[in-house]
């Protein structure tokens, strides 16, 4: 083993131990909170908003779905 490759297995290895005490400390601070955060509020994802769609719109989606799957219009 040369030393630059020694280098890289050092490496993996403290990003790897890095990353354990990161997740532990993580599950440590969860568990002593209170009100526990949904998943969405923990990794500060924001939930889109979704609109009803109309029947003309659907049926220019399905228009177009058909078209992109090689279907005819009888």
């Amino acid at each position: 083993m040369t030393p630059y490759e020694l280098q890289l297995y050092a490496d993996i290895f403290e990003e790897k131990r890095e990353e354990k005490l990161t997740l532990l400390w993580l599950s440590e601070w969860l568990h002593r909170t209170e009100e526990t955060p949904t998943l969405n509020e923990f990794i500060g994802k924001k939930e889109e908003e979704s609109k009803e769609m109309s029947a003309d719109e659907m049926l220019a989606n399905v228009m177009q779905l058909n078209a992109a799957m090689g279907g005819t219009v009888e």
